[in-house]
């Protein structure tokens, strides 16, 4: 969900200039720009296309041996219906490659469908935390907000510090607790939010990649 929010900006960024351009009379082309978004789109849906057959796997193993367990059943439940929204995010990724590929590029398609994707791979999260731990994520959401509204008057500030990339991350992903990844995209398409709304419509500023 991470890459998809980084990839959306990624979009919005090259429709900005593509709007600028056409205001201009510019003649300068940004296929290549275009191009290159499609591409990292669709080896994005590939990936959760496949992570959407693993989850499926998951769910048919739970709910076997432990079919008549509740516990289990439920389990099965979830990964069943995370997988649902996983396949749900790909087909909407792939529509977005469809109208980023399309000539002209049809960039209010491509970044609605990149929002559809996202909203897809939040539900799938949120049925991969466990029950017993969503009572205290309603907890944590709650004091999260309290600190967002705090830091609220340092985001300009923040603005100016650019993000560094982290080469362990796709490590660290492996083994993240669907319940801490949910609310990190969360939080950070709230403040991307922000961050948009701060600009406004006086420019656009390149999206550095945290993948």
């Amino acid at each position: 969900a991470r890459q998809q929010l980084e990839l959306s900006d990624t979009t919005q960024d090259a429709a900005a200039r593509a709007s600028q351009a056409a205001a201009a009379g510019s003649d300068v082309e940004a296929d290549g720009a275009v191009e290159a978004i499609a591409t990292r789109q669709q080896g994005l849906a590939k990936y959760v296309g496949e992570l959407a057959s693993a989850l499926e796997e998951q769910s048919n193993q739970s709910g076997g041996v432990l079919e008549e367990e509740a516990e289990g059943a439920e389990t099965s439940a979830r990964l069943r219906a995370a997988g649902e929204h996983v396949l749900y995010a790909q087909t909407e990724m792939e529509g977005g490659v469809s109208a980023l590929n399309a000539a002209p590029p049809e960039f209010d398609s491509a970044q609605e469908r990149q929002a559809a994707a996202v909203a897809e791979l939040e539900l799938a999260l949120a049925e991969l935390v466990p029950p017993e731990d969503r009572n205290q994520q309603g907890e944590d959401e709650q004091q999260q907000q309290q600190q967002q509204q705090q830091q609220e008057q340092q985001d300009q500030q923040q603005q100016q510090q650019q993000e560094q990339p982290d080469p362990s991350e796709d490590a660290q992903q492996q083994n993240a607790d669907p319940a801490q990844m949910l609310q990190e995209v969360r939080d950070k398409e709230a403040q991307r939010r922000r961050e948009r709304e701060q600009r406004g419509a006086s420019g656009y500023e390149t999206v550095e990649k945290d993948w």
